[in-house]
């Protein structure tokens, strides 16, 4: 297993923008949103457009660049936390947890992708829902929630909607909610997706589904960590990792598909 500073890997850069209607109710909504196990709200569907080579500001025109249609969602209001990782361990059904991780309120850190999948199982398991990692795509229009904006918080000084430039992890549910209700995207603990990563962006599925190969060595996270540099931060930051990879700056939150009944 690869435990490492993740940072020592060069990050590729995307853009998201628009945000179309919705195909259900507003009651099917609610329904299809709601949980005794996590907090949840409903991400609207859009366009997101991922862009490659890296390019540190972002503002590569000329990199190639793959517009991906995303279906609206269900995505988690927190990162997940220790205390409810903790309930899969105790339940026998995920592996204990790395480090000193004792705080029930902090975001869970140090996983796998593996580990990652034994979580979801469990959880799948124990509330009936589907739930999963988010796609890059899905991920990508969450954070945005709406804006394009990419460096958001150079016009604040550590604005309270993130946390940023610190020293260590926050509690999970401390931070100020974006324009969509969800909090951390940005900071905090960087966040693995369901992508398997490629350069080559023609692989990138068109619908918002995450990229899934037959033999997936290197994974993916978004959104930088607490004390990460300025330009990982930004949300399109495309950050790939070995498939065996954890480290203390990452962690991860749960999507599900919104379906009609």
């Amino acid at each position: 297993m690869s435990f490492l500073s993740p940072f020592s890997f060069l990050p590729i850069f995307s853009l998201a923008f628009s945000v179309l209607g919705s195909p259900f109710s507003a009651s099917e909504i609610a329904s299809a949103c709601s949980s005794d196990i996590l907090e949840e709200v409903r991400v609207p569907s859009g366009i997101t457009a991922i862009k490659s080579p890296p390019n540190r500001n972002a503002e590569d025109k000329t990199a190639n660049t793959r517009v991906i249609s995303v279906g609206e969602f269900c995505l988690a209001v927190n990162e997940i936390s220790v205390g409810l990782f903790t309930r899969c361990i105790s339940a026998g059904r995920c592996a204990p947890l790395r480090g000193n991780q004792d705080d029930p309120l902090l975001p869970v850190h140090s996983v796998t992708v593996v580990e990652i999948q034994d979580f979801i199982d469990w959880v799948n398991h124990s509330s009936g829902r589907n739930y999963r990692l988010p796609s890059e795509a899905e991920w990508q229009m969450a954070a945005f929630s709406g804006s394009n904006h990419e460096f958001p918080w150079r016009d604040m000084k550590r604005p309270a909607s993130y946390n940023i430039f610190s020293e260590n992890i926050s509690s999970t549910n401390i931070s100020k909610a974006n324009e969509y209700g969800i909090r951390d995207m940005i900071g905090n603990v960087a966040e693995f997706v369901a992508d398997c990563f490629s350069e080559d962006l023609d692989l990138i599925p068109q619908d918002g589904t995450a990229l899934q190969v037959s033999d997936c060595t290197n994974v993916m996270f978004k959104g930088g960590a607490f004390s990460t540099p300025d330009y990982i931060l930004n949300p399109s930051s495309r950050f790939p990792v070995p498939s065996d990879f954890a480290t203390p700056l990452a962690g991860f939150r749960l999507a599900r598909t919104i379906a009609r009944k």
